[in-house]
């Protein structure tokens, strides 16, 4: 009888793996890091046992990438704490300690290594099928390292999953990918260690939002393995300059342009931007559509206006349909242009945010429905 062969047992246990991992994925209450270090070590050593490990030839330049990489891990955390000089610093929730030595530390270095363990066992077949599995298994391992579906109850834990965990998941195992494949485990193992790890080690950590924070997660490993790729394969040293000063430029760039687009999310310039939430306003902003607004300072406001104003906890974009002004204080009278009455009780000076100017059609309709499928789905 003929044995099976090793691309075919590397697709086989890789598809039990990831199978494995996604129950783990649905069904585990919360996320453990106890459980997803002995899970991940427990499957690298059936996965070194089960399949034969091909040997390969390091490169030449696997030290120059180890010091690329964990320079640019280092750069990252500099430029991350950086960050807290325009959003501010707050005290780390998980300073470094003996409990979270034990808790967390240990644990998810061990789960690290595990997986890209088992990430250069499958790249080590040179197949691309054992290829693929490997990336799928190591992804879904990384995303139980930070959550599980049982834990996300809300629809902000659905964004942070998507955006602080999913989507640098799978820029981030793009680069490792290519890493373990040219130049060894080693580099992206470190790279990972170091932007994993290093909260617990700092004291502090910064205010940046959580959006410019995906951002990064997403865009910086493309650009290293962008990088690395064209600095190795590339033989014209001009080329290589040009790739430097592309990098360079493309990354401050890229961190300029989100970096303005959270500062106007958050107003931090005269002008803000938001989305519609309902149907309020249907007619000129329709449910979906982003609205710019012009800080309020003290501007006169008049009727036909659209006020972007705060109440009872709550953002509102309405239209003013009278102003009143009684002993010195200025009351604006609002009304939802698609509403049959006006709003109860008035609106203040203290209470406006900005005076709508101009709007983005469907600016933020995927994130509204993203939101009401998932209200639809907890329900």
């Amino acid at each position: 009888m003929r044995k099976p062969s090793t691309t075919r047992k590397a697709t086989c246990v890789a598809f039990s793996f990831f199978l494995l991992l996604f129950l783990a994925f649905l069904f585990v209450p919360a996320r453990d890091g106890y459980l997803a270090s002995a899970g991940l070590s427990v499957l690298f050593a059936f996965v070194a046992t089960l399949i034969f490990k091909r040997r390969t030839m390091p490169s030449v330049k696997s030290r120059q990438v180890l010091f690329i990489l964990a320079a640019a891990g280092a750069m990252y955390v500099m430029l991350y704490l950086l960050s807290g000089i325009p959003f501010g610093f707050y005290l780390s929730s998980t300073p470094f300690s003996l409990e979270n030595l034990l808790r967390f530390i240990l644990p998810i270095t061990a789960a690290i290594i595990a997986t890209e363990s088992i990430r250069s066992v499958f790249l080590a077949q040179n197949k691309t099928l054992s290829a693929v599995y490997g990336y799928l298994v190591c992804l879904l391992a990384e995303v139980l390292l930070h959550t599980t579906l049982r834990s996300i109850t809300s629809f902000p834990r659905f964004m942070d999953l998507f955006g602080l965990v999913l989507l640098p998941a799978v820029a981030g195992g793009l680069l490792y990918q290519y890493l373990s494949a040219r130049h060894g485990m080693t580099p992206g193992l470190v790279y990972r260690l170091i932007l994993t790890l290093f909260p617990y080690f700092i004291p502090f950590t910064s205010g940046i939002p959580d959006a410019l924070v995906s951002f990064a997660g997403l865009t910086v490993p493309l650009l290293l393995l962008v990088f690395v790729r064209k600095l190795y394969e590339k033989k014209s040293a001009k080329a290589v300059k040009r790739l430097g000063k592309w990098f360079i430029g493309g990354t401050a760039a890229s961190v300029l342009v989100m970096l303005s687009f959270v500062m106007l999310i958050s107003c931090q310039f005269r002008f803000g931007l938001l989305v519609i939430a309902t149907e309020s306003m249907t007619g000129e902003y329709n449910k979906g559509d982003g609205i710019f607004y012009e800080a309020y300072e003290d501007q006169t406001i008049a009727e036909n206006d659209v006020l972007v104003f705060e109440k009872n906890g709550l953002t509102i974009v309405h239209r003013v349909v009278d102003v009143e002004c009684i002993n010195g204080e200025n009351r604006y009278i609002t009304k939802g242009d698609a509403n049959d009455s006006t709003d109860a009780g008035y609106v203040t000076d203290e209470d406006v945010i900005g005076i709508g100017k101009a709007k983005i059609p469907y600016f933020g309709y995927l994130t509204l429905w993203a939101r009401e499928l998932f209200v639809k789905g907890k329900n």
